[in-house]
């Protein structure tokens, strides 16, 4: 049996391990029959906020944009059952120290899910700070042990899970392959330690992209996105060991990069949100200003919305790469109006309603004394 002392010790004499195969769904949970946890908890962090990127995870910030770990890449990600197609984008990366980039990616989606927007957190989450984990990672399988250390197989198939854990340690720069990640890590602790949370969770491969929430307060906040795990030198590839550490991305230290990139306005953005080759104001068509929320308004996305057989300003041409779709819709007479239907407020029932009552108003006006 290996002695405990060197199992403690820092990630250097540990082989890293990044999970990025596809195909599985769940963090491994040492509470319970291993089944649990396949809804939201009580108090929710943010469940509906965790979605399925290709067998992987990504997670919904709000205003269309997702964050998740780089090398789980852009793409459709599944809400709630339903797909979101990602924009035509390669999305955006962060450097961790000059020409060192993080395993963080954000990208947009071209429909924005019916979520709310998640809090970042502001500060790293200190040692010792309870985490709800939250990922599309392998199921528990048998219970094993290796070299006198106990823990659990990975298992096949699965669904969406959620368990906790503590912050182990202040936050380091993680190498792993070509990426420089500032991370934080929690350590899978085995009962009955008081250190122990009440559904202890280890990182299978799976939940790259995965979600690490923290509550500041009364409020929950998205401290890090998991990218990694560790093992033990010969340990068994397919095992969560109790020992093993799960890696997230500190978010804090990238906070203000990416709210500067995810608050931005469609039209001023930086990227093609609408696929149809213009990216953002003056270039886009569909843009009045660099503050337009959208760059495939009712008069520039390509659809007939109205049903009178006229399509935008220019018959659908700039929305599909020069092509039309058919005749122009009359009605669209700039390309960034949001309605394909004739202007409400025009000469009817409203004016008819209110030139009797201007007319009283003059008679009153002459009728008064000076």
């Amino acid at each position: 049996m290996l002695p405990r002392r060197w199992l403690l010790r820092t990630v250097s004499g540990i082989a890293l391990l990044v999970l990025s195969a596809p195909g599985a769904r769940a963090v491994i949970v040492a509470t319970g029959d291993g089944t649990e946890n396949t809804s939201a908890p009580a108090d929710d962090p943010g469940w509906a906020n965790v979605g399925n990127r290709n067998g992987l995870t990504a997670v919904y910030l709000g205003n269309g944009w997702v964050v998740t770990a780089n090398h789980v890449g852009v793409g459709s990600v599944v809400f709630g059952g339903v797909s979101y197609a990602a924009s035509p984008s390669a999305g955006f990366r962060f450097q961790t120290a000059p020409g060192q980039l993080a395993d963080l990616l954000v990208f947009k989606l071209e429909t924005d899910p019916p979520l709310p927007a998640l809090a970042i957190a502001a500060t790293t989450p200190a040692p010792g700070a309870e985490l709800v984990l939250i990922g599309n990672g392998r199921n528990r399988g048998a219970a094993t042990s290796w070299n006198g250390i106990s823990g659990w197989l990975w298992g096949a198939g699965g669904t969406k899970r959620w368990g906790t854990n503590q912050v182990s340690a202040t936050p380091q720069d993680v190498t792993v392959g070509s990426t420089l990640s500032h991370a934080f890590w929690t350590d899978f602790t085995e009962s009955p330690p008081a250190a122990v949370t009440p559904w202890e969770a280890q990182a299978a491969e799976g939940d790259s992209g995965a979600a690490a929430f923290v509550k500041n307060g009364s409020s929950w906040e998205l401290a890090g996105v998991i990218f990694a795990i560790d093992m033990f030198v010969g340990q068994p590839a397919s095992s969560a060991l109790y020992g093993n550490h799960t890696f997230a991305v500190d978010l804090s230290f990238y906070r203000s990069a990416i709210l500067d990139i995810t608050t931005r306005p469609a039209c001023s953005d930086g990227i093609d949100d609408d696929g149809d080759g213009f990216v953002d104001y003056p270039a886009d068509p569909g843009c009045f200003d660099a503050a337009s929320t959208s760059e495939s308004p009712a008069c520039q996305d390509g659809l007939d919305n109205d049903g009178d057989g006229g399509i935008d300003f220019d018959g659908g041409a700039a929305a599909n790469h020069g092509i039309a779709l058919g005749p122009p819709d009359p009605q669209c007479n700039k390309p960034y109006r949001t309605l394909e239907t004739p202007n409400p407020c025009g000469l009817g029932a409203e004016l008819v309603a209110v030139v009797p009552l201007l007319a009283w108003l003059r008679g009153r006006r002459r009728r008064r004394p000076v």
